[in-house]
């Protein structure tokens, strides 16, 4: 089951208004198994939602900050941010904990978040544990924030409806050609969709500028 739903029976069938003649059942199971093609497909959550603790490798660039990749975006809020670089694992297996006020996200891109203020190691048996980390350094960065989208993206949307209709024709068992063209709402081109396996392609298309690449 998928975790969002990403279109509803009223935008299927303003599209496809043969939608109509089918039974509310088969129409609200045909927009879960399109919302959860949505999110095998991008690999990610669209929508508004909180990760905590999510776990990634510790970059530090030329400005011996500490850059991170989130696996959601777009970000809209980091609440947590900590280190453990390697080396000092052995000696003290404690994270040194970031103040988030020096955490910076940028958009684009959307899936870094930038670290300028100064670390704080953790004291362990009574030994502080000094020392600057630099470009170079490899370990583990740590994040808890918040990200998604606040509403369906327009493209996203489209995509599920093209989807639904998919899953519609395929459990009608329908193997004849339909002939349907609308625009895309991020494009002025209007696209064609043929057969059912088009649909599949073009929901892709859409879908395409939201998948997680790791």
């Amino acid at each position: 089951m998928p975790q969002n739903i990403y279109c509803n029976p009223a935008d299927v069938i303003n599209l496809f208004p043969m939608a109509a003649a089918q039974s509310a059942p088969a129409l609200r199971l045909a927009i879960q198994m399109a919302s959860a093609y949505v999110e095998n497909y991008t690999q990610r959550l669209l929508l508004s939602a909180t990760y905590t603790h999510e776990q990634m490798p510790l970059i530090i660039d030329r400005q011996n900050q500490v850059v991170g990749r989130v696996r959601q975006w777009p970000i809209t809020a980091v609440t947590a941010m900590s280190i453990l670089p390697q080396g000092y694992k052995n000696n003290v297996n404690q994270e040194w904990v970031l103040d988030v006020g020096y955490v910076d996200f940028m958009t684009p891109p959307d899936r870094l978040i930038y670290y300028s203020g100064t670390y704080l190691p953790p004291t362990f048996q009574g030994v502080t544990y000094n020392g600057w980390i630099r470009k170079g350094t490899r370990g583990i960065l740590f994040a808890s924030y918040t990200a998604g989208f606040p509403t369906i993206p327009e493209d996203v949307k489209s995509a599920a409806i093209l989807l639904t209709q998919y899953f519609l024709m395929r459990q009608a068992n329908a193997m004849g050609a339909m002939s349907i063209s609308v625009s895309a709402p991020s494009s002025s081109n209007s696209i064609s969709f043929g057969r059912r396996s088009t649909f599949l392609d073009d929901a892709d298309q859409l879908l395409a500028a939201y998948v997680r690449r790791e």
